[in-house]
């Protein structure tokens, strides 16, 4: 009796550590801290970022977290300002449209016996200059933005005030954190897959030894393992529908939604035909979910507002057979 009762014990420690770290705030402690900063740090588990807030009307950009590995982008106290390091990460916006950047989440991590970040963020948004930031115009600048989700949460959600009004064109949001390694340890911006040009690193004071200017971070730098980094970018677009075409009709641009229609159709139609000894009826219902998303989604309901890649994506798990989106496609999203 007394071991099943440790084993109890056992299993529901484990299971409140992993809850605490998933949720909010996140506090993490690295097994073995180090004297100096490092340039990156591996979770324990996997850590879902914690969103605080619920997001405004419009989603404007969407890079999804990617394993456990954080980069550091730090502005460290004086004793260690040759550990400072930024993270850079590139975006696009369609031609034709003008974003009105109101809201940022970057999710992210402590560790080296972090656990809050009273100095807040500091975010820049920059002109690409082939493939980099280098050199780049600086279009919006903030200082020391304070997180909504609080100092002890490693995730930031911040308000951009100003808004942030960018047209077409190409982009890098620079992105590092003002923490004292001293009493408060590091931290780090969670990485994401591979979207346009990989994102860049750079260590001015030259502490680390590696990209004192911007460098694509993983392939030069070594910093960290996933090519990009993951963010959230919400608010206005500039036609009051959010969703990014310029157009003001919500439907999210050049989105055919004839061949998904087609589609069902034709699935619906072969399974009728079928003739089989095997139950059918949950493929039924998987292409019944599919055609009320997709009547939803260009009605407006449920997730209101979305884009073409919004809707491949929102059907994709609903539809029999239809498989993960290739590399190369442009909504992909690993």
């Amino acid at each position: 009796m007394k071991t099943s009762r440790l084993l109890a014990f056992g299993v529901v420690l484990v299971l409140f550590s992993a809850v605490a770290l998933a949720g909010t705030p996140l506090r993490a402690r690295a097994n073995s801290m180090t004297d100096t900063p490092v340039m990156s740090f591996t979770a324990p588990i996997k850590v879902l970022p914690s969103q605080g807030q619920a997001n405004l009307a419009a989603i404007l950009y969407d890079q999804a977290q990617v394993g456990g590995t954080a980069a550091s982008c730090q502005n460290f106290e004086a004793a260690y300002n040759a550990y400072d390091d930024q993270c850079a990460d590139d975006f696009d916006v369609p031609a034709g449209d003008t974003w009105d950047i109101s809201r940022v989440t970057i999710p992210g991590f402590f560790w080296n016996g972090g656990y809050q970040c009273p100095g807040g963020i500091n975010i820049d948004f920059v002109t690409d200059n082939s493939g980099t930031p280098n050199g780049g115009t600086v279009q919006c600048s903030y200082s020391g933005l304070a997180n909504n989700n609080g100092n002890f949460t490693a995730t930031f959600q911040v308000d951009l005030s100003p808004i942030c009004s960018l047209t077409a064109g190409h982009y890098w949001m620079v992105v590092n954190v003002n923490m004292s390694f001293g009493p408060n340890g590091q931290w780090g911006w969670f990485e994401s897959g591979a979207h346009f040009y990989e994102s860049h690193w750079r260590n001015t004071g030259g502490g680390f030894g590696v990209c004192p200017t911007w460098s694509p971070r993983v392939t030069v730098c070594a910093v960290g393992v996933q090519p990009d980094l993951a963010y959230t970018l919400e608010s206005g677009t500039g036609d009051g529908d959010g969703d990014g075409d310029g157009d003001g009709d919500g439907s999210g641009g050049d989105c055919d939604l004839g061949p998904i229609e087609a589609k069902l159709d034709a699935a619906e139609v072969k399974l009728d035909n079928v003739q089989c000894n095997v139950d059918l009826q949950p493929i039924e219902a998987k292409l019944d979910v599919a055609e009320t998303k997709l009547d939803d989604l260009v009605a407006g309901g449920g997730a209101g507002g979305c884009g073409c890649c919004d809707i491949v994506n929102y059907l994709l798990p609903v539809i029999p057979g239809a498989g993960p989106l290739p590399s190369t496609h442009p909504c992909y999203n690993p």
